[in-house]
């Protein structure tokens, strides 16, 4: 619950970064000629219909950039998903007692071998190291969310968010529109990437011991180890985010000459936070290329014919 507390804070204090924009004066004048404004109500209709259009833009995207600045400090509390997560360590429970039959009985088959002999007590330690780290699993995870945290906010502070604010001025509303449009998608695409990884992480949360059991198991090495992969990726996902919106929030603060105007310094901020979606996006096509891996080793020389197939995909 602390680490709950911990980031609604965090999500409240650094909300801080704003939208300004400030649209073309509308030429549909207030006129008392009945004539003049029949003849002007056609372009009228469609001017009021773009200018509330760029108005709903303009708020979704300060929506998206503020949703996506607080999804970057937030996690949700490992606590909540204890019930499910029981239910997971009760059947590993009954899977690794298995386990440990079949290595006594591997080691009283292979008792005459010295080989064997060694191959079963290596199986053992695995075992008894598969079973101390799954006691911890849950509090392994809570320390991994808990250090992530830690980086995302400790780098995410109220000076650097405030730094993302856009402040433009448009002289025609068309260009408004398709500039706003660009602003909306890569605020979309950042803030849907982050709500991604913050959905998963209850996944994450149960995914985490069955890819400890599956590591320490000989059939599985490849797979557990593909699956702890994935779930650092994206745990680390917003401390990933923060070192890069960190080092974008130095170059906005610098007095560098080629930001020095105020729209092109507002296309920059806007463009910079829409690499952090595509970084997001680029960090899930490496996870789900680790779970890639092992299915192309069990392919053999056939993986070749589908490597192409995979990356068209991506």
């Amino acid at each position: 619950m602390k680490l709950f507390l911990f980031g609604i804070l965090a999500l409240m204090a650094i909300q801080s970064a704003s939208m300004n924009v400030t649209l073309p004066p509308s030429s549909c004048a207030n006129n008392t000629d009945i004539l003049a404004v029949l003849n002007n109500l056609p372009a009228c209709i469609t001017e009021s219909f773009l200018t509330t259009l760029a108005t709903g833009m303009v708020y979704t995207s300060q929506q998206f950039t503020n949703s996506a600045i607080g999804f970057l400090t937030a996690s949700p509390d490992p606590r909540w998903f204890c019930a499910p997560y029981t239910q997971v360590m009760a059947l590993l429970e009954s899977l690794y007692s298995i386990a440990l039959m079949g290595v006594g009985f591997y080691y009283i088959l292979q008792a005459p071998d010295v080989e064997g002999r060694v191959r079963a007590k290596m199986m053992l330690k695995d075992v008894f190291f598969m079973i101390v780290i799954l006691t911890f699993s849950f509090y392994l995870f809570d320390m991994l969310l808990s250090l992530n945290q830690y980086i995302s906010t400790s780098l995410i502070t109220q000076s650097v968010a405030s730094v993302f604010n856009a402040n433009m001025s448009f002289a025609s509303l068309i260009f408004a529109l398709v500039i706003i449009g660009g602003l909306l998608f890569t605020a979309g695409i950042t803030f849907f990437t982050l709500l991604i990884r913050y959905l998963l992480i209850p996944f994450l949360l149960l995914l985490f011991p069955i890819s400890i059991f599956l590591y320490f198991m000989p059939f599985g090495k490849a797979w557990g180890g593909a699956f702890l992969k994935i779930i650092a990726i994206i745990v680390f996902m917003t401390a990933i985010d923060a070192v890069f919106i960190a080092g974008l929030a130095s170059l906005f603060s610098s007095p560098d000459p080629n930001l020095l105007d105020s729209f092109v310094k507002s296309m920059a901020v806007m463009l910079g936070f829409g690499l952090v979606g595509l970084l997001n996006l680029a960090l899930f096509a490496i996870a789900i290329l680790s779970v890639v891996e092992p299915v192309l080793q069990t392919m053999g020389p056939l993986k070749w014919m589908a490597l192409p197939m995979i990356y068209a995909a991506l």
